[in-house]
């Protein structure tokens, strides 16, 4: 597992230095490359998933892509957020 500064990236992201986060997840992402592991990040940064993805040898998820495809087979148009 690796771990990181939210904090660091909460500033960044409030900022809306997108490339500075995008450099982190790079990071990260390539650290987790290493260890085989997948890794889940803070909320927002898929803003920068697009950027990132080029730069690292995984593949990024999103939890909402994954959510809306079962949504969808479900046929459920409106859900809620817990």
């Amino acid at each position: 597992m690796v771990n990181f500064d939210l904090a660091e990236i909460e500033k960044m992201q409030q900022l809306g230095d997108w490339a500075a986060t995008t450099e982190i997840l790079i990071q990260v992402a390539c650290r987790q490359q290493a260890l085989t592991a997948l890794s889940s990040v803070p909320i927002q940064m898929h803003k920068v998933a697009d950027q990132t993805a080029p730069e690292v040898l995984m593949l990024l998820l999103h939890i909402a892509d994954a959510t809306t495809e079962v949504l969808k087979l479900d046929g459920l148009s409106h859900v809620g957020l817990l």
